[in-house]
């Protein structure tokens, strides 16, 4: 069986997993505002919609897991891409025609403007991390924080949170959008530059021959296990100090008091 054979058999149960929780959390919701789940306590307190969504714990934990296998699959059996991407396509381009230049017989003045092209993406490349290291260490502080999250007050520390959170999400995905953009219109520009240095005749006799391609798989694999590594081990930190209950509560809370629930 091919790859992308398994991808899309696997992708189909992931959908049709998913479809089943979302089907499952409606219908519990329904039943909620029906009062199937009425308690002494009211309509729509934390023990009623507990109660509604506890059945449906099973199917939205299998939807949960299969989004991990999705993850662990891609992996261990990554999926052939067929069509490189355009910027991948355009630095190929670059790397060909760069081989061919003779620095050293090139205008001066073609040659600076080269070398601020390849300034520039790395310094767009630069500020997109820092950008995302600051404003994920400045939400962490924030989110690990325990006085910012008050249990008698679930709800608006939630919300509150989500004021901090935003800009944090919002301010690197802004820059790595124009970042893309800059750097595209970058390259597509040192490639014109270079074209025009090789008609004035700055090509090299002899091309130099290409530098060894540093092999980036054996990076990028142990990163995602990290990150996978990381995420269970807070996952498994949290389930055993009562992290899942407190979860669940604030939840609770959140769709009775502040969704409209109650």
């Amino acid at each position: 069986m091919t790859k992308k054979r398994i991808h899309k058999i696997y992708g189909i149960f992931l959908s049709v997993a998913l479809i089943l929780a979302g089907v499952c959390l409606m219908v519990a919701c329904v039943r909620i505002y029906q009062g199937t789940y009425r308690t002494d306590t009211g309509l729509f307190s934390p023990e009623a919609v507990a109660a509604a969504f506890a059945p449906i714990a099973i199917p939205v934990y299998i939807a949960l897991a299969l989004l991990v296998g999705s993850l662990i699959l891609h992996i261990f059996l990554p999926e052939e891409s067929k069509k490189t991407p355009p910027e991948k396509q355009y630095e190929t381009i670059l790397e060909r025609f760069a081989q061919k230049l003779d620095k050293n017989a090139c205008d001066p003045g073609l040659c600076r403007e080269i070398t601020r092209q390849q300034a520039l993406r790395k310094s767009l490349q630069i500020v997109c991390i820092s950008l995302l290291a600051v404003c994920s260490v400045i939400f962490l502080v924030y989110a690990l924080n325990i006085r910012n999250f008050p249990f008698e007050d679930a709800t608006g520390s939630v919300v509150r949170s989500m004021w901090l959170f935003l800009p944090c999400l919002a301010v690197p995905f802004g820059f790595a959008v124009f970042a893309a953009y800059a750097k595209k219109a970058s390259l597509i520009k040192e490639i014109d530059l270079v074209k025009e240095a090789l008609a004035q005749g700055a090509e090299a006799s002899a091309p130099a021959s290409p530098a060894p391609a540093k092999n980036w798989e054996t990076q990028v694999k142990i990163t995602k296990f990290a990150i996978l590594g990381i995420a269970l081990a807070l996952f498994v930190f949290g389930f055993c100090f009562g992290g899942t209950a407190d979860v669940l509560k604030k939840a609770i809370n959140l769709c009775t008091e502040c969704v409209g629930l109650g």
